[in-house]
């Protein structure tokens, strides 16, 4: 696993454009008569209390995480690649194959 702090600069600037977004959405939503959803209302409430934190001291970090995937057999190493895959759409991980790598594992 490797975590990697963002600079404070980046963090900020990506928390504030989150934030005009959000609130330039609002304002087209209000304006074409549509209602606020629960889970644009907790987006809105995510993006404000990331500026919050940075504003408080907090770092944003970056995550990354390597996961090994083995087979019995060598014919057939995609059902496992698949199950993990599959695993991690279901709890939102975005997960990349690392093409090439897999003779060092």
């Amino acid at each position: 696993m490797t975590i990697e702090p963002i600079p404070y600069s980046v963090a900020m600037r990506r928390a504030e454009a989150a934030r005009t977004a959000e609130v330039a959405e609002e304002m087209q939503r209000e304006r074409k008569g549509f209602l606020t959803t629960a889970q644009v209302r907790r987006r809105q409430q995510a993006s404000a209390r990331r500026e919050e934190e940075l504003a408080d001291g907090y770092a944003l970090l970056r995550w990354a995480g390597m996961v090994t995937v083995s087979d019995r057999s060598a014919e057939e190493p995609e059902r496992g690649t698949s199950n993990v895959e599959h695993a991690g759409a279901q709890v939102r991980l975005e997960m990349q194959r690392l093409y090439g790598e897999q003779d060092a594992a």
